[in-house]
Formats: C-alpha cells, structure tokens, sequence
C-alpha cells in the first residue's frame, strides 16, 4: 500500500503479479520490480526440462541393486 502513493495502482498490481511469478513476495522485491519499469515487460515462461538422456553408458538403478547382498556385512 505504501507503494501505491509512488506509483500508480495499475503498476503496483502488474509489479505484485510480476513478483508471485517470480516468488518474490518481499516489498523490497516488489519495489525494485518498479523501480527497474520491469511491471511493463512481459514475463518469459520457464523453459521446458530436457529429456533425460538415453546412452548406452548410462547406468540405471538396477546395476546398483544390492538388495541381493547380506545385510549384516
């Protein structure tokens, strides 16, 4: 609300929506969101995980299995 006597309300709500995308839900956040005009800019969706690899190297956990093995050693 204190920001909203510096900018407009219009701002200061593009800024807290810009900040919970973000998670960061601070007012010093939300402050430097306005300062930096960054409440005007578009927010970029995160990019997409890669796909695990497939190689033949690679070792999945059935070569680490060791439920075969004594306990007690």
């Amino acid at each position: 609300m204190q920001l909203s006597k510096q900018y407009s309300s219009q701002r200061v709500e593009a800024a807290a929506r810009r900040a919970l995308a973000l998670h960061a839900c601070s007012y010093q956040s939300v402050k430097s969101i306005l300062q930096c005009n960054l409440d005007n800019q578009t927010i970029e969706p995160a990019a997409e995980p890669k796909p695990p690899l497939d190689h033949p190297n690679i070792r999945g956990s059935e070569y680490f299995d060791t439920t075969d093995e004594d306990p007690n050693i």
